[in-house]
């Protein structure tokens, strides 16, 4: 009786696949979203302390916050009759401080806190969904805030 009743459905489920309208039309998202020349606005959680802040990023240009490393290449925004939404391409990375050894000689002290940076999130923020692409970083929280500046072709 249940195998029955189980390859009813699989029917069931097959017809409704076969049948369902099919899209006349793709859906772009360069179609309804025009690049953006200013700067890309980001907003910075601090888990440790609980403080917010904005950094506004121009487009190719690093700006230092803290420990991070945060570079804003593309910034699109929704053109006016749509939907509002804004995707930025950021390239976050962390610098750390890596010791190489102990020593007591004051001359190699330099040489053993040598600065090294680690890539944390390359990839597209989504202003309104900041859960489907996020910086997954122990210490911050980022999430775009929206893409400012001038429609550019």
């Amino acid at each position: 009786m249940t195998r029955l009743v189980f390859s009813g459905l699989l029917v069931l489920l097959a017809c409704g696949l076969a049948f369902a309208p099919i899209a006349t039309e793709a859906q772009s998202p360069t179609g309804r979203l025009a690049r953006t020349s200013g700067p890309a606005k980001v907003q910075v959680l601090d888990k440790v302390t609980a403080r917010v802040s904005t950094l506004t990023l121009p487009i190719g240009r690093t700006l230092t916050y803290k420990t991070l490393s945060v570079t804003a290449e593309a910034c699109w925004r929704a053109l006016p009759l749509e939907i509002p939404e804004s995707i930025a391409w950021l390239r976050v990375s962390e610098r750390s401080f890596a010791r190489t050894g102990t020593t007591t000689n004051t001359a190699n002290r330099s040489e053993n806190a040598r600065q090294g940076e680690r890539q944390v999130f390359s990839g597209w923020l989504y202003a309104s969904s900041p859960s489907v692409s996020s910086v997954e970083h122990p210490v911050y929280d980022l999430v775009l805030l929206s893409c400012e500046g001038e429609e550019t072709d």
